[in-house]
């Protein structure tokens, strides 16, 4: 496993997690930053590849309790600190 690795290093401004206000104590928002769709895209496809092939059976778990999932991409076209 690479954890956070190169391509996550290389690739993401930041990354969170969020808690949803409704549908559980448990329930999270992943959240992702980078600086354009191409970098986010793949360190996406390397956190998931790495879920594939070091931890299966908790990816599989994950899925079953959690059945549906949508990816949402922001462009952020101006910001405030």
């Amino acid at each position: 496993s690479r954890g956070l690795g190169d391509v996550y290093k290389r690739q993401l401004v930041s990354w969170g997690w969020m808690e949803h206000i409704i549908g559980g104590e448990y329930r999270r928002i992943a959240t992702m930053t980078a600086e354009d769709f191409p970098a986010l895209l793949e360190a996406r496809s390397a956190i998931i590849g790495d879920l594939r092939s070091d931890h299966q059976d908790a990816l599989d778990e994950f899925n079953e309790i959690c059945d549906s999932h949508q990816d949402v991409l922001w462009e952020i076209v101006f910001e405030s600190p």
